[in-house]
């Protein structure tokens, strides 16, 4: 444990909660967190990291990491009524690959399943040392004080309740949140979409019907269809299908059975085929009422509930937690007010909503890769090479950055926090249409605070965040 009281207290060790944690890190903060589970999950669940996650992970370090865990298929779907025919078409599923993702990124996304990378950032957590990640520690309630909040929970290693007392809490406990729940914050949206049906299982897919290039495989052969996806490097597949009347569940099925379907799918009779297990959920695309309650505030799936069309319900958790850590780390420093905090929602709710309305489409998996990119972006810097190996999206640091012409001469004024300086050579200004004498204050996040054609007199850039962040920039 900490030795002071944890300053932020992260329900939950999935995606959301852990990069919120491994931001919050950056800024010399107490924090706790508390999941409820032995370690990170082992079932297959997102299956795609975006080019915005991708970059986030990047700015831990953690980009080589992850991309060692991919699988090596482009983020995309292949429609086709017979495996082995090779007749078909590809069907984008809003992710830009190759060239289009090198414009655009100094990464791209992956098909990078959501159970193999956590366990690179929860290691990298436990690792510091003003971060305590405790497992097994089921959150009962989260009561709110006049000057923060008090979490009660059990520890089922030890069978002890405890309590910890805390400047906010981040509820990052997913669909079914405790915290939400006991707050009284209502979920609209249905929550019955679709009732579908997964089996996984280990087998060779790709000596059997040759290396699939895409993520998804759509058949839809109505003798055994459905979508098959791999979901690791070493032989672990999972197919899903939608339940209907005239679907076979899979969870009546005996292990012999199922082995069956996935061969017919296949179109090969040969091949050995390891049933792991049958999972059946549904789908739901849901929106809390409010992000906030005092200190408490929700991320992640705790805040909005996505079907899995689209790929977007991991990666925007991840910005969730990226978004809410630095505008906290800012207030906890000093460095802003704490009605920065009002931004998390205004700026998060309209992502969330249009991923929700997305994902609660029949054909939400399905859009073109420029109009997904501009919602995954959020509006951040784009990416220009600065020097090898270094994108004008690596640039933005924990606390504010400016980013100079050639020609740009300024005196920084003002202490409220630290600034990061970079010279632009004349290219990179053309390429960002920055005169050579300007200037871009930049947020952690690489969104632009103010631009300057000219730069030459004193600049109080933690003013100018101030004023923006107010509305009156």
């Amino acid at each position: 444990m900490p030795s002071r009281s944890p300053q932020v207290v992260i329900v939950g060790a999935g995606p959301a909660g852990l990069l919120a944690a491994l931001t919050l890190a950056a800024y010399d903060l107490d924090v706790l967190v508390l999941d409820k589970r032995e370690g990170t999950g082992q079932l297959s669940r997102a299956l795609v990291a975006s080019i915005r996650t991708l970059e986030l992970l990047r700015r831990f370090g953690l980009e080589d990491g992850v991309r060692a865990t991919a699988v090596d298929v482009d983020p995309c779907a292949w429609i086709t009524a017979d495996l082995r025919s090779g007749v078909g078409r590809r069907q984008p599923l809003g992710y830009p690959v190759g060239t289009d993702a090198a414009r655009v990124s100094p990464t791209g996304p992956l098909w990078a399943p959501q159970h193999l990378w956590e366990p690179l950032v929860l290691e990298r957590l436990e690792a510091l040392e003003d971060v305590s990640v405790r497992l097994r520690c089921e959150v009962e309630s989260v009561s709110l004080l006049d000057d923060g909040a008090l979490v009660t929970f059990v520890d089922h290693a030890t069978r002890r309740r405890e309590q910890a007392t805390t400047s906010y809490v981040v509820a990052a406990d997913g669909a079914h949140s405790v915290v939400r729940s006991g707050l009284g914050i209502a979920m609209n949206g249905p929550d019955d979409l679709a009732e579908v049906d997964r089996v996984e299982f280990r087998a060779d897919v790709d000596a059997a019907v040759g290396p699939l290039g895409c993520g998804l495989t759509v058949v839809t052969s109505s003798d055994a269809g459905g979508v098959l996806a791999p979901r690791s490097n070493d032989g672990r597949w999972g197919i899903t299908c939608e339940v209907t009347g005239s679907t076979p569940r899979f969870a009546e099925m005996d292990a012999a059975q199922l082995a069956d379907y996935v061969r017919r799918m296949l179109g090969v009779e040969s091949v050995d085929v390891e049933i792991e297990g049958v999972r059946t959920f549904r789908f739901a695309a849901q929106l809390a009422a409010t992000f906030r309650s005092g200190p408490v505030f929700l991320i992640g799936d705790a805040a909005h509930r996505v079907t899995p069309r689209g790929g977007t319900g991991m990666n925007t958790a991840v910005q969730d937690g990226f978004d809410l850590g630095w505008k906290l780390g800012f207030v906890l420093s000093g460095w802003a007010r704490e009605d920065l905090l009002d931004t998390y929602e205004t700026e998060r709710r309209p992502i969330a909503a249009h991923n929700v309305e997305r994902s609660a489409s029949a054909s939400g998996a399905i859009q073109p890769p420029e109009e997904a990119l501009v919602w995954d972006l959020d509006g951040r810097i784009a990416h220009h090479w600065v020097a090898p190996g270094i994108s004008t999206t690596d640039l933005p640091g924990r606390a504010l950055t400016l980013l100079l012409g050639p020609s740009a001469q300024c005196d920084l004024v003002g202490a409220a926090g630290p600034v990061d300086l970079h010279t632009l050579d004349r290219s990179v200004c053309d390429a960002l249409g920055l005169p050579l004498a300007g200037g871009i204050l930049l947020r952690p996040d690489g969104k632009e605070v103010r631009r300057w054609t000219r730069l030459d007199a004193g600049v109080d850039p933690w003013e100018e965040f101030a004023a923006a962040s107010r509305g009156t920039a």
